[in-house]
């Protein structure tokens, strides 16, 4: 089933166009209230070189997603 595949696929073509306009870069959520897990979003396109772009240091990072 290449279902899954998409949506992954979607998220890291709208993470990388969020990244481009000066977000913090798009994300995948990591266990999305599920049971027994946490809550995180990985930000994927933190680890991509930032030279040309002259940006941030390069490193991934865990957000907690806001408890609401």
């Amino acid at each position: 089933m290449k279902f899954p595949a998409i949506f992954i696929a979607i998220f890291a073509i709208f993470g990388m166009a969020e990244a481009n306009y000066g977000g913090g870069g798009g994300g995948i959520v990591i266990g999305h209230r599920a049971a027994g897990s946490k809550d995180f979003v990985f930000q994927t396109f933190e680890n991509a070189p930032r030279d040309a772009l002259k940006r941030r240091p390069t490193r991934p990072r865990l957000t907690p997603l806001p408890k609401n």
